[in-house]
Formats: C-alpha cells, structure tokens, sequence
C-alpha cells in the first residue's frame, strides 16, 4: 500500500523552495513587510525561472514577510540547499545580489550576501568570486 504521494512530497517541496527563495531575495533586500512590485517581479521570473513554479501574490508576500527572522530564513536555505543543483545555488545568490542591488550596498547587506552563499553550501571562494563580479 502507498502512504506517501509522491507528486504531493514534490508539491510541497516547491512550495518550500520557492518560499525560501523568495525571503533570501527580501532578506537580501532589506525589504520588510510586503514586496515592493520590482522586489515581486524579481521573486516571480527567479522562481519560474530556476524551479518553472508560478508564485502567487499572495504566497510571494507571505513568504517577504517571514523574511523578517533572518535566522529563520538561512536556517530555511541550509535545509533547501539540498534541492538545488551548484548551479541553482549561483543563480539564487546572483538572484538575492540583484534585489540587495536595488539599495544601498554596504558591508552588511554584502556580509549577509556572503552568508547566505555560506548557508546555500556555496564555497566561500565561489561565494566571493560571485560577490567581486557582480556587487
């Protein structure tokens, strides 16, 4: 007898991909609260891009509001990490530098950049190269 479906588990697992994807991109920004349209644009084409889901509004603000506990948003990407190719990894940090972009660019905003690289399971040389061509 089946006790797990299997395209529910996928189900879920995008659904938490992408919702870790959008709060590395609203914590990368320094966005609190609901997404500015430019930050959720951004969020939509990175997620449909990279994993091929269609975010919701309404999922894209819920998951820019759980942004405001960073330590719970890189506690979510260590645990994603693992469903992302090394490629996806760079793409969804050249994704959080592209929203950090749209502010100021300071050694915080860059140390959380780094670390979010860190918590992806991105070499840190990888992380600084990445940081050094496009921050």
């Amino acid at each position: 007898m089946l006790t797990q479906d299997p395209l529910l588990e996928k189900h879920r697992r995008e659904e938490a991909l992408s919702a870790t994807i959008a709060q590395i991109m609203a914590l990368a920004s320094g966005e609190q609260g609901d997404p500015s349209p430019t930050l959720a644009e951004g969020i939509r084409t990175t997620v449909q891009g990279l994993i091929g889901v269609e975010m919701s509004p309404d999922a894209i603000s819920q998951a820019t509001r759980a942004a405001g506990d960073p330590g719970r948003v890189l506690s979510n990407a260590t645990e994603q990490a693992t469903y992302l190719t090394e490629r996806g990894k760079d793409l969804v940090l050249r994704a959080a530098i592209a929203a950090a972009s749209a502010g100021t660019m300071d050694a915080s905003r860059r140390e959380t950049l780094a670390e979010i690289g860190k918590r992806l399971g991105m070499m840190p040389a990888h992380v600084n190269g990445v940081l050094a061509e496009v921050a």
